[in-house]
């Protein structure tokens, strides 16, 4: 009879740890797939607007006349 109840005990313990355990990794994936979704968000608005591309253009742009210049 001790060892039904302790084994009992023991299962109960199992699924009440792995329930909470569930729970919490839930809340992990929800609040990474909403970083996630919010990043995808401000790198789709900054490719829709192209300011970290003609940023990038103009960069390369003044270094090719430098280049020129150093000739």
């Amino acid at each position: 009879m001790a060892l039904r109840s302790t084994l009992g005990a023991f299962l109960a313990g199992c699924v009440v740890s792995n329930a909470l355990g569930y729970f919490f990794l839930h809340q992990d994936v929800v609040q990474a797939n909403g970083a996630v979704n919010e990043s995808v968000k401000v790198l789709a608005e900054k490719v829709r607007t192209g300011e970290e591309l003609e940023k990038r253009i103009s960069i390369l742009e003044e270094t090719v006349k430098e280049m020129q210049g150093a000739k």
